[in-house]
């Protein structure tokens, strides 16, 4: 069983079955992102949590989401907190951004490069009504199947994100570790700086930079 993550603005969102439900990896990333000035995209907002978080403490924040479901529900998650320095977009990663520039990019991509709203709400049942040693066997082999498509994914998304960044910009992308590792040490030539800002066993949150 999970441990319960407690949390003032997490208790009062509301989040439906198919929607990421934030975790520890998601609070890092807000902390982290709140060390480093400047305005934020926030890429598959999810619920809103890491957005709201932003808005909270000031940042003017762009949350864009590919699921109109999920990108609703942030919307409706920020309304609850009364702000207005968060801009939501629906789009698959850059696609409705044309040539915006932000000083600071977030990033919690998806396990499976082709996770849709059934999967997630297919892997929540499965976490629900079986043994968490067997959830993690099954996680572990699909992760071991999906890793190729996945990195090719990651690989994109990174040299997208140049035309996005200002000058000094940076990227906080929140990764397995295995991943992670690959973008440091086998992909280093995507990018100036790639270096771990946080980590636990699975999880790495990794900052990348072009300068």
């Amino acid at each position: 069983m999970k441990t319960k993550i407690i949390d003032p603005i997490l208790e009062r969102l509301v989040i439906p079955n198919g929607v990421f439900y934030p975790d520890q990896c998601s609070i890092m990333l807000a902390d982290l992102a709140l060390l480093y000035p400047g305005s934020v995209l926030d890429i598959g907002t999810g619920s809103g949590y890491v957005a709201i978080r932003l808005a909270q403490n000031g940042r003017q924040v762009t949350a864009t989401e590919i699921s109109k479901k999920a990108l609703m529900c942030a919307e409706k998650n920020a309304s609850l907190f009364d702000l207005d320095l968060i801009t939501f977009v629906q789009s698959d990663l850059y696609k409705a951004l044309s040539n915006r520039i932000f000083d600071i990019i977030l990033y919690n991509p998806p396990k499976e490069s082709n996770e849709t709203e059934y999967s997630r709400r297919v892997k929540t049942f499965v976490q629900t009504h079986l043994p968490a040693d067997i959830v993690e066997n099954i996680s572990s082999l699909f992760f071991f199947i999906n890793r190729s498509a996945r990195r090719k994914s990651l690989v994109g998304f990174i040299e997208q994100s140049k035309k996005h960044l200002s000058i000094d910009g940076k990227i906080l992308i929140n990764l397995l570790a295995s991943d992670a590792n690959y973008i440091c040490s086998v992909r280093r030539d995507l990018c100036l700086v790639s270096k771990p800002l946080w980590t636990n066993e699975k999880r790495t949150i990794l900052l990348l930079s072009y300068s």
